[in-house]
């Protein structure tokens, strides 16, 4: 009972931020919709929002989605190919296939097999020396990718997450241009910090060029305050 209501309190916080967010921020109604990706060290997510076609002094029409039916997040989990250093799998998927490998133990197939979780990825991006050759180790420490590679294929699949999201719940068709993008960060970031997630942003093909206005770097407790105000208003 009490992780019920954990689940669904996890997915309404992202949604209410999503929504406070969208009524402070006039870059919003530029857009057809915003959408939100929160990548965190254990768990990612994705919420979107139209701009417009609600009632004047009405919430919009928020939506997050929902993994495996009951789920508001998954796993910070992935699997690369060696060979070609693509993304092939990720989140709840990762790590259900990632554990078939290795009962198979095919050799060949692990060697191709670079498996990264979420807190050593983090744990990289919060590195003072991060440089753009930075590498970041896979969980048994048998391969490493550069990690500006790892977060770009992440951002770049919670891109398309978002965008199906919100094209089926909308039944638009709706650009990656069309779009305010949002992806929270911690607070302790420095500037650096925030110019490699841009660059990666750009790598993910969520934005052109990393000085786009068209992607917005949230504070992680700022949203989470927003969303605890959204909550306490009776939103939840």
């Amino acid at each position: 009972m009490g992780g019920t209501k954990k689940t669904k309190g996890g997915g309404k916080g992202l949604e209410n931020f999503l929504g406070a967010f969208m009524e402070s921020y006039t870059a919003a109604e530029e857009k057809r919709v915003v959408i939100s990706l929160d990548f965190g060290s254990t768990h990612c997510g994705v919420a979107y929002a139209l701009t417009s076609g609600h009632e004047e002094g009405m919430k919009p029409i928020i939506k997050s989605k929902v993994y495996q039916k009951k789920y508001p997040k998954e796993p910070t989990c992935c699997i690369f190919r060696a060979s070609t250093e693509k993304l092939t799998h990720f989140g709840f998927k990762a790590k259900a296939e990632y554990l078939k490998r290795l009962e198979r133990q095919d050799e060949d197939e692990l060697d191709d097999t670079l498996y990264f979780e979420g807190r050593s990825i983090k744990m990289r991006l919060w590195d003072s020396s991060l440089r753009p050759d930075t590498t970041v180790q896979t969980v048994d420490s048998s391969g490493e990718l550069p990690l500006i590679t790892v977060v770009g294929g992440i951002l770049a699949h919670l891109k398309d997450d978002g965008l199906r999201l919100a094209t089926k719940g909308t039944q638009l068709e709706i650009e990656t241009n069309e779009v305010l993008w949002v992806i929270t960060v911690p607070s302790i970031w420095q500037e650096a910090d925030k110019q490699f997630m841009r660059k990666a942003a750009a790598l993910g093909k969520i934005i052109n060029d990393p000085a786009s206005s068209d992607l917005i770097l949230a504070l992680e407790p700022e949203c989470a305050v927003i969303a605890a105000e959204e909550t306490d208003k009776g939103f939840l």
